[in-house]
């Protein structure tokens, strides 16, 4: 649809968009769910480091996801989640041992 009307986006514009979205949706469960377990559970350490390296991650799986939606489609994004899917049944059955059987 921005196509069509002379105008792009990218996928740095298109997570601009989205992120904000994302977090306001994300702290009714954190206020209610995770935050009252956070503060009664005394031992809980932040390890910062691990904190940053995993939000990095987080923004760069989001990062790739928005630009092959956008260089491909919908559709590739889809194919790709099918295959990841049959390749994680294959190393949790090969590597792992865990029994697939058939429905």
């Amino acid at each position: 649809l921005i196509t069509r009307q002379g105008m792009a986006m990218n996928p740095l514009q298109s997570l601009y968009y989205v992120s904000p979205a994302c977090a306001f949706f994300l702290a009714f469960p954190l206020m209610f769910v995770e935050y009252p377990a956070m503060m009664t559970d005394a031992t809980l350490v932040f390890d910062w480091k691990m904190l940053t390296l995993n939000a990095t991650c987080a923004f760069a799986l989001n990062l790739a996801v928005f630009l092959l939606i956008g260089k491909t489609s919908a559709l590739t994004m889809n194919i790709a989640g099918v295959i990841k899917d049959w390749m994680l049944i294959f190393a949790s059955q090969h590597f792992f041992g865990n029994p697939v059987t058939f429905l």
